[in-house]
């Protein structure tokens, strides 16, 4: 259940991130933000969406939703977690954006359904959508020989590399990608 009060703050509408998705994402992903949990949390399914964020608009058919998931998740404005087939989304910057001064602050029951597990990238890139497991995350719960192993894998095999020399002619999308991986990896302490 939705709150009635959510913050959505000025800066969004100069959000490089935010204005680079379709007007369809866009709208999908402000419309979002009332339904998140107190933790940043909701159900992340394209049905549970089209039925809960946008279910009156006739021009985002259940059909498009997918891909409009995979546009904001691709963005990094969210974190995308599947669970048995099904699918959560969290809002990564929520702490950062919400206040609950004054107000009762509810647990989410999704992060305790998600619990360690590593979240799902989804990478564009000019031969389709490729989905993978954040190999960040599965490296601290694996042994300590594992690792080296996983750190010697082939870009291919290492989804969080991503070399321009690979892509035909990189856009400047893709030089913002790869520097949006790098924070990524640099956050969480791991070289690419």
């Amino acid at each position: 259940m939705a709150r009635e009060r959510r913050s959505l703050w000025g800066s969004i509408s100069q959000s490089k991130k935010v204005n680079k998705l379709s007007i369809k994402a866009a709208l999908l992903y402000t419309w979002a933000i009332p339904h998140f949990d107190d933790e940043g949390y909701q159900a992340g399914e394209p049905r549970d969406l089209k039925i809960n964020v946008v279910p009156f608009r006739e021009d985002i058919p259940l059909s498009e939703i997918k891909e409009l998931i995979i546009e904001i998740v691709s963005m990094g404005l969210w974190n995308i977690y599947h669970i048995d087939s099904t699918a959560f989304i969290q809002d990564p910057v929520w702490n950062d954006r919400q206040s609950f001064k004054g107000l009762h602050k509810y647990p989410s029951k999704i992060k305790k359904i998600i619990g360690d597990t590593p979240r799902t990238l989804v990478n564009i890139t000019s031969q389709g959508v490729s989905v993978h497991l954040d190999p960040c995350i599965r490296e601290v719960k694996i042994r300590e020989d594992k690792i080296k192993e996983v750190k010697r894998s082939t870009p291919e095999q290492n989804p969080i590399s991503l070399s321009l020399k690979e892509v035909p002619n990189p856009t400047q999308e893709d030089y913002e990608r790869k520097k949006f991986l790098k924070q990524q990896a640099k956050a969480l302490g791991v070289k690419i």
